[in-house]
């Protein structure tokens, strides 16, 4: 909310974008902004690349799949 309020005093002309209420108001979203980036370089892009969970190729897991079906048609 206060990005939204620090754009609209600016379009009203309360205030302009080099003033002190406009920097206070921005502020967090500088912050944030920082931390993003820092996190998406010390981790890195990829989708889940933080829940330590191994990634299966499609020929392993067409291959559990398979041996799922047997053992399941095996037993009955």
């Amino acid at each position: 909310m206060p990005y939204l309020s620090s754009g609209l005093l600016v379009l009203f002309g309360v205030t302009t974008a080099s003033s002190s209420p406009y920097g206070i108001l921005v502020a967090p979203l500088a912050v944030n902004e920082m931390v993003l980036a820092g996190r998406l370089l010390i981790r890195g892009f990829r989708v889940g690349a933080g829940d330590g969970a191994p990634r299966q190729s499609s020929s392993q897991v067409a291959s559990s799949a398979e041996t799922s079906r047997a053992a399941s048609s095996g037993t009955r």
